[in-house]
């Protein structure tokens, strides 16, 4: 509110400072006739005007405005002093008014805010041609009342939307799988969303003994909408993942809710991608189907590779195939990539992909996998896709 009284105080000023220079009174306010009374909100005096003492208030029926407000009509008083209606008010000699012409300001909805009024201490200095001059910048001050009346609005709404945008992402968080560290299985994440909410959904179970469900998913669109229906597919995936054991299992169940929630939607459709792997540590293998997602990367026996099979993304067709592989897992343990394409931007240049980009990296550095993304996100201002990332890491057997 503070900022909003001193853009009105701005404005009042600049319409002063015109009155001053087109009509030949030497005082102006603005004042305000609500609840039965009269206050000035802001003064403009040139050298010998009329002594207006600060932050004057009184009663309404004491004030010129008074009948201004009432009849909502200009009132133009020639000589104060002989005046019949305004001769014997306290305010005429108060302010030592000799000619006053006040104008209503309206709301944008019609009611009265107020006044605009100039006077002089002189009789006959303000005339019935000055009405219109002082008519049209009191619509100017009525413009800028609702401009700042909706701006005001607008903040506070701003404010109440980022509150409820900071809840919305804390519920977010709250429902993805915490990290998990065990003797022999690690996973980290980091979920970073380009605006308020995300589409990128994660979650990892375990299955059975040493055996452990990894899934990450990208929702099309950003924001809200790809949010919203992100938690639909997220409410079904953690039921899915303890009922089915395989990924196409998974994948195919999530392919059949994502249509059944576009069905009845004629005018948007939408996709989901993802890759889910399934690490049996006691078989030492590892299961994954990619459903149109940028592909897994596995670093084991020194080497790094991308698990490049892939199917078409969740909630194209019904007849989802099963395109899911098997490969062995190293008993000197592993490490393995998943994430959304929202890290292809930060990690690809130079036309490297990001499979080479990590090969170097490894080979260059010794932070985790986790911590090279970390600092390469700390390094840019603003990302313009959701990023979110899972490193799995599995020790010697």
């Amino acid at each position: 509110m503070k900022h909003i009284k001193q853009k009105f105080v701005e404005a009042a000023h600049q319409v002063f400072q015109l009155l001053a220079e087109t009509i030949p009174a030497r005082t102006f306010f603005i004042a305000t006739t609500s609840n039965e009374t009269f206050a000035i909100l802001d003064k403009f005096n040139k050298v010998g005007g009329c002594t207006i003492p600060e932050n004057f208030q009184d009663a309404l029926d004491q004030s010129y405005c008074s009948m201004v407000a009432r009849d909502e009509t200009p009132l133009l008083i020639k000589d104060a002093m002989n005046s019949l209606l305004v001769k014997d008010k306290k305010v005429t000699h108060l302010f030592s008014i000799g000619s006053y012409l006040g104008v209503p300001i309206f709301k944008d909805n019609g009611s009265l805010f107020g006044t605009l009024c100039a006077l002089d201490p002189m009789p006959h200095i303000l005339e019935e041609k000055h009405t219109k001059i002082l008519q049209g910048f009191s619509s100017l001050i009525s413009n800028s009342i609702e401009l700042e009346r909706l701006m005001s609005e607008l903040k506070e709404h701003e404010i109440q939307t980022e509150n409820e945008f900071q809840l919305a992402q804390k519920i977010q968080k709250s429902l993805f799988a915490s990290p998990l560290q065990q003797e022999l299985i690690q996973v980290e994440s980091i979920h970073l969303p380009s605006c308020h909410l995300s589409g990128d959904l994660f979650n990892w179970q375990k299955l059975d003994e040493g055996k452990y469900g990894v899934i990450i998913l990208d929702v099309m669109g950003h924001d809200v909408s790809s949010a919203l229906i992100g938690m639909m597919v997220f409410s079904q995936l953690k039921k899915h993942m303890v009922e089915f054991q395989t990924p196409y299992e998974v994948m195919n169940a999530l392919n059949s809710d994502v249509i059944d929630f576009f069905s009845g939607t004629k005018d948007f459709g939408g996709f989901v991608t993802g890759v889910y792997v399934v690490i049996d540590l006691k078989q030492r293998t590892l299961t994954f189907m990619n459903a149109g997602h940028p592909p897994a990367i596995i670093i084991q026996n020194e080497q790094v590779n991308s698990l490049t099979s892939a199917n078409m993304p969740l909630g194209i067709v019904e007849d989802f195939p099963d395109r899911s592989e098997s490969i062995p897992l190293s008993d000197e343990g592993f490490k393995i990539l998943l994430y959304t394409d929202g890290l292809l931007d930060l990690l690809t240049h130079d036309n490297k992909t990001v499979l080479t980009t990590l090969k170097e990296e490894i080979e260059q550095n010794k932070d985790s996998i986790t911590q090279y993304v970390k600092k390469k996100i700390s390094a840019i201002d603003k990302h313009p896709d959701d990023i979110c990332v899972l490193s799995i890491q599995a020790n010697n057997k």
